[in-house]
C-alpha cells in the first residue's frame, strides 16, 4: 500500500512540474509579446511613422518604378511590407517583408522577399525629414539576377 502512495506522490509531482513549467512558459510569453511591447509604446517619446510611404520614379524609356512601405510601428520597433515594382516588366515585381528600428530620427531595418520562389533581400537606412513628411536614405540590397549588392541613394519616400 506504501509503494502506492510513493508512486502517486511521484506522478502528482510529474503532473504539477508539467503544469507549473507550462504556466511559466504563458508568463514569459505574456511579457516579452504584450507586456514590454506596451511600455514601449507608452515609453517612447519620438516620431510615430506608422502608414503608408511611396516612392516613384519615372525611367527615361516611360517606364514606371514604384516602392511602397507600409509601416507598422511599435514604439521604437517598426515591421510591414515593402512592395517594389516596374509598371512595365511585371516580373520585376516583388514584395518583401521588413523589420527594424528608428533610433532617434533614422530608421534601420531588413527586408527579404516573401515569396519562397524568389530570392531577394536588403537594407534601408532612412532618415525622418520635413517633420515627419518624407524619408530620404539609402537602399542596399542583393540583384535577384547575377547576385551583384546593388546601393539606391537618395531614395525619398513621401507619405499617403
Amino acid at each position: 500500500m506504501e509503494s502506492i502512495n510513493y508512486s502517486i506522490s511521484i506522478l502528482l509531482g510529474v503532473i504539477s512540474g508539467v503544469f507549473t513549467s507550462i504556466l511559466i512558459y504563458f508568463i514569459v510569453i505574456f511579457y516579452k509579446k504584450i507586456f514590454l511591447p506596451w511600455v514601449e509604446v507608452i515609453s517612447y517619446k519620438g516620431i510615430v511613422i506608422s502608414g503608408k510611404w511611396n516612392n516613384r520614379e519615372s525611367k527615361r524609356d516611360g517606364s514606371t518604378y514604384q516602392m511602397i512601405l507600409d509601416i507598422q510601428q511599435n514604439g521604437y520597433n517598426i515591421k510591414g511590407t515593402f512592395f517594389a515594382g516596374s509598371n512595365i516588366d511585371k516580373s520585376d515585381i516583388n514584395y518583401y517583408f521588413f523589420s527594424g528600428q528608428i533610433i532617434n530620427e533614422y530608421i534601420v531595418a531588413n527586408y527579404k522577399v516573401i515569396s519562397r520562389s524568389k530570392l531577394g533581400m536588403g537594407a534601408f537606412l532612412l532618415r525622418v525629414c520635413e517633420g515627419g513628411e518624407s524619408l530620404l536614405g539609402t537602399i542596399v540590397f542583393v540583384d535577384e539576377e547575377d547576385m551583384s549588392i546593388i546601393t539606391f541613394k537618395d531614395v525619398r519616400f513621401t507619405k499617403l
